[in-house]
């Protein structure tokens, strides 16, 4: 399958997009854990029912990368125009646990070409991460830094 090149100029404002989905594992859950996010909750049985959590969970920061791996696997953001970010703000809202299924949606809430660098520009968009019972467990307000589609040759 062909991806489709996006370009800062493919993201109307307004815009709104639905990419997933992508189950979780409870041997994913615990590798992650035990190599980036130790805590008692991420890495067992989440201490069973009288834990925290009523059992495992899932770190935040594995759900930020499953997303993230997500919406560049499924073409919301291209790779190959992707600068990087200069930041964003996560909010996880609700545990996430084995067996959930995790769908995406981007709105997309500005667009800005840059003054200073022309290949260039900024995008703003919100990005709420539900589960198949559609609770959002994270949110996302994200800045990216996207590839303007270079001018045609004459």
């Amino acid at each position: 399958m062909q991806k489709t090149l996006r370009y800062l100029e493919d993201y109307p404002v307004g815009g709104s997009e639905e990419f997933g989905e992508i189950v979780v594992d409870a041997d994913e859950i615990r590798d992650f854990a035990s190599k980036w996010d130790p805590q008692p909750f991420h890495l067992g049985d989440g201490g069973g029912p009288e834990g925290p959590y009523g059992g495992l969970i899932a770190s935040g920061w594995h759900t930020g990368v499953m997303v993230m791996k997500m919406l560049v696997t499924q073409g919301a953001i291209s790779g190959e125009t992707s600068m990087g970010s200069p930041g964003l703000d996560i909010r996880w809202k609700a545990p996430v646990r084995p067996g959930d299924r995790l769908r995406a949606q981007l709105n997309i809430t500005e667009n800005r070409p840059s003054q200073t660098k022309p290949d260039r520009g900024t995008l703003r968009f919100d990005c709420i991460v539900r589960n198949q019972n559609d609770e959002v467990v994270m949110t996302i307000d994200w800045v990216a830094i996207i590839r303007r589609r270079p001018p045609t040759s004459p």
